[in-house]
């Protein structure tokens, strides 16, 4: 007797696989790419400037981490454009440590990259304000020129030094990701209007008040 299937594998649809394929690649070891002070770092190993990525705005998130003798121990986040919010600090543990220097949970923005000419995965994430500043801009372009219909496909960003002004009226450095091209590039080609060529005039004669009467006239001829 042939056995039953006791198979219960479910049917996603694109989108359900590829955000369980995501999560999933998401629970390895992260390259994590950083922003101090005046230069871009992976494992304190530097960055160049001027060094391409393709940017995933789409997955801009912003996160809580909770640091236990240096190790992230629980992690809460949510996807920016799901316009749902992060819960307050004053609703996760040990809320009486919040704006101390003991206080175990960071705010995060993350945002992943590819690296251009190597294909490595990477994270940028940031704690500060001039980070959020920085994903800030790059997501704002990006909507801007996918609202125009001038974005084709991801954005290819370079790593520069912006700044901002602090409250205390100084020029703080953060990093600054312009959009620089774009993955498919041959899709920019602007579109050629047609040009419909000049119909030659009818050379003038003079206006015959007979014929055109005949032509205007409705009636029927038996």
């Amino acid at each position: 007797m042939q056995e039953e299937s006791t198979s219960t594998d479910l049917v996603l649809s694109p989108q359900e696989e590829a955000k369980a394929l995501l999560d999933e690649a998401n629970k390895s070891a992260q390259v994590i790419l950083k922003f101090k002070e005046d230069h871009f770092h992976i494992r304190d190993e530097p960055v160049e400037l001027g060094t391409r990525y393709y940017a995933h705005p789409v997955h801009w998130e912003r996160q809580w981490l909770r640091f236990d003798e240096n190790k992230v121990t629980e992690r809460i986040r949510v996807k920016v454009s799901t316009k749902k919010l992060l819960p307050g600090r004053n609703t996760l543990s040990d809320p009486e440590l919040e704006g101390t220097k003991e206080d175990p949970w960071t705010l995060q923005n993350v945002i992943p990259f590819e690296n251009v000419e190597t294909g490595e995965l990477v994270t940028f994430s940031s704690s500060t304000a001039g980070g959020k500043i920085g994903i800030e801009g790059l997501v704002r372009a990006y909507a801007k020129a996918v609202l125009a219909g001038k974005a084709r496909g991801l954005p290819i960003i370079e790593l520069k030094i912006g700044s901002f002004r602090s409250g205390y009226g100084k020029d703080v450095p953060c990093p600054d990701f312009p959009i620089v091209d774009w993955e498919n590039p041959e899709t920019a080609a602007s579109v050629v209007p047609e040009v419909i060529p000049p119909q030659p005039k009818n050379p003038k004669r003079p206006l015959d008040h007979d014929a055109v009467g005949s032509e205007l006239d409705d009636d029927i001829p038996f």
